[in-house]
């Protein structure tokens, strides 16, 4: 899918999260992370949402599938801030 499809999922999922929706922000990020899952920002933005709802362990376990995914498909590795985010959440 397109970087543009994913921007404009974004966009709305900011728009839910600025409503304080944070369950329809939270499906957002999700749509767009399968879109785009090379985005870092989208899987930090959805895991913070998901310790938000007390749902740690889906958060860990959403890094863990992107991370998977980032690696096979892309040879990246997530951001600093996303990896300390998973470390923490492990933790619980």
């Amino acid at each position: 899918m397109s970087a543009a499809y994913a921007d404009g999922l974004t966009a709305i999922a900011q728009h839910y999260e600025a409503k304080n929706d944070s369950e329809q922000a939270l499906a957002t990020y999700l749509r767009a992370l399968n879109a785009q899952p090379q985005r870092d920002d989208l899987l930090y933005s959805a895991m913070t949402l998901f310790q938000a709802h007390g749902q740690p362990e889906r958060a860990f376990s959403l890094y863990q599938r992107i991370v998977t995914v980032l690696k096979a498909q892309f040879d990246l590795a997530p951001q600093k801030r996303t990896i300390q985010l998973a470390e923490q959440l492990r933790k619980h």
